[in-house]
């Protein structure tokens, strides 16, 4: 059976092929057509065609002598072209994403405290040599159009402390599309891991507040760490230790960093939840990329750091042990 992911890939080709089909069908009723002259000739103005050097010429149907199905077609086969080119140009500047950055390498390397490897699905896997006695693992949802391998330094930092990490990649670069996937990342280990937390960065913090609000999600997630971004869905009313990491020069906050703070209080327990701000942290220093197009590395919107991705990191990583180890 196909998982959510590949039928997810399968409908966008489908729905792409389909957009083709329905653009192309019409070509022929267009209200011009391309011809050939074996002889390029003059021809009087008002003949209905147009010389050109090559002798090609543009032919003029006339419109007004098709039928109505004839001419409803072609308005309908320009009208779904034109929507098919937005919806290609918007598909290649969503397909872009961002990361990893250059420095990724050691970060994804296997060393003598952390093995990284890959599991179903292409989920990046940070396991500890040496087990936290907590026995707790961490499922973490990347950010929008974000490489799953941008989280590498914080994943490898947190798996260090002794827990297990897993990084899935999505559909797009877009966690939302299969909220689904930490169910399935908690069948696949629930035998080796008795305490459960998720958490992700920006959208990737949303999509763990849709997870979390599900009748059906495992009752074994009792912890929730979010960067940046806050749950999609409230979990106000939910048993959970929530940390919340934010960079107090995150240009994402559009310089409201209170009234950031101030919603997401709103959203989650009332109790067992910590705020940590990084002072002068951003928002692309909670993993390790950059954005088309940005300057020196981070997004355009983005605020300017006066902490390094180094030592944000190291925040990051701490925050986040210190809620698995409770």
């Amino acid at each position: 059976s196909f998982s959510p992911c590949q039928t997810t890939s399968v409908t966008c080709w489908v729905v792409i092929l389909s957009c083709v089909g329905c653009s192309v069908v019409p070509l022929p009723y267009l209200p011009f057509e391309l011809k050939m002259d074996p002889q390029p000739t003059v021809v009087k103005a008002g003949a209905g065609r147009v010389q050109s050097k090559a002798g090609v010429c543009i032919s003029r149907r006339n419109w007004k002598k098709w039928p109505a199905w004839r001419r409803c077609c072609t308005v309908c086969g320009l009208i779904t072209l034109f929507f098919f080119v937005v919806l290609v140009i918007f598909a290649l500047w969503f397909l872009q994403g961002v990361g990893p950055c250059s420095e990724i390498g050691p970060y994804l390397t296997s060393d003598e405290y952390v093995n990284v490897s890959r599991g179903p699905e292409n989920w990046l896997v940070f396991t500890p040599a040496t087990p936290h006695s907590s026995n707790t693992a961490f499922v973490f949802l990347p950010g929008a159009k974000v490489a799953a391998e941008s989280y590498a330094p914080v994943a490898k930092g947190v798996a260090k402390l002794g827990f297990l990490v897993v990084v899935p990649s999505f559909p797009l670069r877009f966690a939302i599309i299969d909220s689904n996937v930490p169910a399935r990342i908690y069948a696949h280990y629930q035998n080796d891991y008795a305490n459960w937390a998720i958490g992700g960065h920006s959208l990737g913090a949303a999509t763990s507040g849709l997870f979390l609000a599900r009748s059906d999600r495992p009752a074994a997630f009792t912890k929730l760490a979010l960067l940046s971004g806050t749950p999609a869905s409230s979990v106000r009313d939910q048993n959970l230790h929530t940390t919340v990491v934010y960079g107090t020069h995150d240009g994402f906050f559009q310089n409201d960093v209170a009234g950031w703070v101030s919603n997401a209080q709103s959203l989650l327990p009332t109790s067992n939840t910590v705020f940590v701000p990084i002072q002068g942290g951003i928002h692309a220093y909670m993993g390790c990329y950059g954005l088309p197009g940005t300057l020196e590395g981070f997004p355009v919107n983005d605020g300017v750091p006066t902490i390094n991705r180094e030592n944000q990191t190291a925040i990051v990583v701490e925050a986040i042990g210190d809620l698995l180890m409770i």
